[in-house]
């Protein structure tokens, strides 16, 4: 399950190509059943995932406040495995700070190896984690976990400096660069596809792995082409999985990160697109 709690500027009707209904055909109903939720989810067939639409007009984001999206991710961790709340940058708005990031039961807070986002990590990080009675948020950093997007060796930004940015928050995950795919998959509605990526698709297992240590997944890549792929991954993890979080019923992907970080699974090449990849071969040139 995939909540766009991003509510002024959501992506998630954009990655899986599906822009009604929302969370407001839900907020405008008399009762926010389970029944009234569940109808008004959309599925991506292609990542195997509902998903719960942000309102199309920025506007209207008012509409749907933290009681509405409270109440609505505790009826969804009864009807669904795992719950994703993908969160705008802002980590102030009342949506993240009072709903996605006391519910969630694991954060991945995402970065790039940029100065910027390392720093603006930093702060968030400090704001988040710092007891309430000092002013902050009171999140504990035993369910909080570093991932660093678009990773790349030798670009001024070392393990150390991020690990000291990080306030003691464990590394959990690093997601290889890959502009050209993620973009040509984004920008062609197949976000699946990405999981096919030799590179990507393993560090995404890795993730999720992390996430959910005790929960049985199949891997997105077969053996032999992870062990075949060159993974340019700048930073290894400082923590195993099960020093970051229980199973997960909900996550909050957090603050710094930039928007491709919903660079969950992706991808291209079927007939239906109009556009030819390859005929029998796919985005990433295996048949």
């Amino acid at each position: 399950m995939l909540i766009d709690m991003d509510t002024r500027a959501g992506q998630v009707a954009s990655l899986v190509g599906q822009y009604i209904p929302t969370a407001l055909n839900i907020r405008v109903t008399p009762s926010w059943d389970e029944e009234t939720i569940l109808a008004n989810l959309v599925h991506d067939d292609r990542l195997g995932i509902d998903a719960l639409l942000a309102p199309v007009r920025p506007r209207t984001a008012d509409d749907v406040g933290p009681d509405f999206y409270r109440h609505v991710i505790r009826m969804l961790q009864r009807t669904h495995d795992v719950v994703v709340m993908d969160t705008s940058v802002n980590y102030l708005d009342p949506l993240i700070s009072t709903v996605c990031l006391p519910e969630a039961t694991a954060i991945l807070f995402v970065t790039t190896l940029a100065t910027t986002s390392v720093q603006g990590m930093a702060r968030a990080l400090q704001e988040i984690t710092q007891s309430t009675d000092n002013g902050g948020m009171g999140i504990p950093r035993t369910k909080i976990g570093i991932v660093v997007n678009q990773a790349v060796t030798e670009v001024g930004m070392e393990r150390d400096q991020v690990l000291q940015a990080a306030l003691k928050v464990p590394l959990i995950g690093s997601v290889p660069l890959a502009t050209k795919d993620v973009l040509t998959c984004t920008n062609y509605n197949r976000m699946h596809r990405l999981l096919e990526h030799p590179n990507l698709g393993p560090a995404y297992f890795k993730l999720a792995t992390a996430c959910l240590p005790d929960v049985p997944l199949l891997p997105v890549v077969d053996e032999a082409t992870a062990a075949a792929a060159v993974t340019e991954t700048v930073l290894e993890p400082t923590a195993s999985a099960r020093e970051v979080a229980t199973p997960v019923a909900a996550v909050a992907s957090s603050p710094v990160a930039p928007r491709t970080v919903a660079a969950v699974p992706a991808g291209l090449n079927d007939s239906s697109s109009g556009h030819d990849v390859g005929r029998k071969r796919s985005l990433f040139g295996r048949p």
